[in-house]
């Protein structure tokens, strides 16, 4: 598809426009905190959301069964996600961890977008040409050397579109990112921590699936770009434990000044906490690792879930230099217990298998 001639003509005379900045990483895995970080820091613009880029292109395509199209009628798919908050108060999605939009100036917004209503954008163009209308919208009289995007979940994609993006990607424990994930959504939910009863078992099930394939995605992802110029890993507990210095690399990584803002998480300059595994707020500080706090929420697993989950993240836990926290003889002792066990489930699965589950709760 051949570029639209007016957008590229933008892009031309704001250079920010052909170069961004993408957090990437797996949920749960520190990118909010790294967006939070940044936010305030006067060289760059930050896109207030997580962005859902990639998402949003299929679900139109599927929806409208086109590849291309105006503008116009993409802005007005678009219009219904998080951008129809502008100039007002975001509620804050299922975090509910809201915040004000006011100082984006809406009609601005849609304004600048309406210039271009006509032109027929690739997809890269489309993301640029937002980018754009929201420098005007919130602070058109910045000069930002950067424009940053927070992309949970990386994709091809937005490399082959920006070929020269600075990527930070953010890496955690994959274990304790997947015990991470399971109980961000089982508070979600409404559910008190992990889920055992019978009603619950399918609803766990799809936990364990939807954790585990966020945490080996991400990770097959960065072991395919991980020689990559443009990338540059961040490990969540590093950044928590010393923030001054990993932040400071950050700075020198998208050549913007290291500044004592980097060190307060913010959106549009109101204090933003992270939501901790604990369940807790940080408060708009950085919180430093709670070792012992992680290793409690693995303890929570079921030794067929940990004997899963742990066979599979256990190449990804050494590739990244994360230590084998379940001591073998441990994983020895559980496997024999469950090979005991099996028979028993086998025979009698609606009698003793919740039971049996609750009581295989692995405690070392």
């Amino acid at each position: 598809m051949r570029d639209s001639m007016l957008i590229s003509q933008l892009v031309e005379k704001h250079n920010y426009l052909d170069n961004p900045v993408f957090i990437v990483g797996s949920g749960r895995c520190g990118t909010t905190l790294m967006h939070s970080l940044l936010d305030g820091h006067p060289q760059l613009l930050v896109w207030p959301f997580e962005y859902s880029y990639f998402t949003f292109f299929r679900d139109f395509q599927q929806i409208y069964h086109v590849s291309t199209t105006r503008v116009s009628k993409l802005f007005e798919y678009f219009y219904k996600t998080d951008v129809g908050y502008f100039g007002k108060r975001y509620p804050g999605g299922r975090r509910k961890k809201g915040f004000s939009l006011e100082a984006v100036n809406a009609e601005t917004f849609r304004s600048v977008v309406d210039t271009y209503k006509n032109e027929v954008p690739t997809r890269r163009q489309f993301l640029q040409l937002l980018m754009y209308a929201y420098h005007q919208a919130f602070c058109p009289w910045m000069k930002p050397k950067a424009f940053v995007l927070q992309i949970n979940i990386p994709r091809d994609g937005f490399l082959d579109d920006f070929p020269q993006a600075r990527v930070i990607y953010m890496a955690r424990n994959p274990l304790h990112t997947y015990a991470s994930i399971k109980r961000y959504y089982c508070k979600a939910s409404g559910s008190k921590g992990y889920c055992y009863g019978a009603a619950d078992r399918r609803f766990e099930r799809g936990l364990v699936e939807l954790a585990l394939t966020q945490v080996l995605y991400a990770y097959t992802w960065l072991q395919r770009h991980k020689n990559l110029p443009g990338l540059m890993r961040v490990k969540l507990e590093e950044l928590q434990n010393d923030t001054e210095k990993v932040i400071g690399e950050v700075a020198d990584f998208v050549q913007i000044s290291s500044e004592s803002i980097l060190l307060e998480a913010t959106r549009l300059g109101q204090s933003y906490g992270s939501n901790l595994s604990s369940g807790k707020d940080s408060e708009g500080k950085v919180v430093a690792d709670n070792y012992h706090l992680s290793k409690q929420y693995l303890q929570e697993l079921t030794p067929y879930e940990l004997e899963w989950v742990y066979g599979l993240l256990k190449e990804v836990v050494m590739e990244n230099g994360y230590k084998v926290e379940i001591p073998f003889d441990t994983l020895s002792k559980m496997q024999k217990m469950l090979n005991f066990l099996k028979p028993m489930i086998n025979e009698f699965p609606s009698f003793c298998e919740e039971k049996i589950i609750q009581s295989l709760q692995l405690n070392h």
